[in-house]
């Protein structure tokens, strides 16, 4: 149904631009009429746009990281920690590993 009457709108709007009024369609006439105020709109729209541009690109220059994160591994925990453990350190580390699974 929407597109039926969106069709007939574009249609009646249409015939009534091309009606000839002094040897040109009344488009050409409202355009005349219309350009001034276009023209400031546009050139608005325009710099608001180059505006919103310059603010995204501002903003988005800072999400990329700068430098790539790597672990080293002598700071990593690849190997088994040196030192001897007391019976009740073995049993709470090995509750916080079961825990972690």
């Amino acid at each position: 149904m929407f597109v039926i009457k969106f069709m007939i709108y574009f249609s009646l709007s249409f015939f009534i631009l091309t009606i000839p009024m002094s040897g040109n369609p009344l488009f050409y006439s409202l355009e005349k009429v219309a350009r001034p105020i276009t023209k400031n709109l546009f050139s608005y729209v325009r710099e608001g746009s180059k505006e919103g541009i310059a603010k995204s690109k501002k903003f988005f220059s800072n999400t990329v990281p700068p430098k790539k994160d790597v672990v080293k591994t002598k700071s990593s925990s690849t190997k088994k920690p040196m030192g001897k453990y007391t019976e009740e350190e073995k049993e709470f580390l090995e509750n916080i590993l079961k825990k972690a699974q």
